[in-house]
């Protein structure tokens, strides 16, 4: 008798141990047990406002705001970025880059709540290839061409 109560609580373990192993499948991503089809996301080397990628809800606070100054050799492009920063969440540089993704000028920021950036670029302002570039330390990094995108 003891032995086959032996056997029953043996048995009973298992079958215990045997569903909790099934409830816990991988894949699982929810609590009602469905599985759920997880997507790795691949970050791009830079994000556009046609291609925002993972971060299409933070665009509108990440993209570079340009504005061109005229009659001006020196200066004369104004750079801001319109999102609520802080001491967690910053804009680490503001930038000109190059169609080959080389730096042509820039300025690396303190963590302000409003980040902005006087550059200059008036020599090879018609290159077709130059970019407004923005570095979030969370967010990476975001880019607009320069020409055809001024406000």
């Amino acid at each position: 008798m003891k032995s086959i109560f032996k056997l029953l609580i043996h048995s009973l373990l298992v079958i215990f141990y045997l569903i909790c192993f099934s409830c816990s499948n991988e894949g699982d991503n929810s609590i009602s047990g469905q599985k759920q089809k997880i997507i790795p996301i691949t970050p791009k080397s830079e994000y556009t406002e046609q291609e925002s990628g993972e971060w299409k809800l933070l665009k509108e606070d990440h993209l570079p705001h340009i504005k061109i100054i005229p009659k001006s050799t020196k200066d004369n492009i104004e750079v801001q970025v319109l999102g609520k920063f802080n001491d967690q969440h910053y804009i680490e540089r503001i930038g000109i880059m190059n169609a080959d993704k080389q730096d042509l000028t820039g300025i690396n920021l303190q963590k302000t709540p409003n980040p902005n950036a006087i550059l200059t670029l008036f020599p090879i302002l018609e290159n077709p290839g130059i970019k407004v570039y923005v570095k979030c330390n969370l967010h990476d990094l975001w880019t607009k061409p320069l020409l055809n995108n001024t406000e």
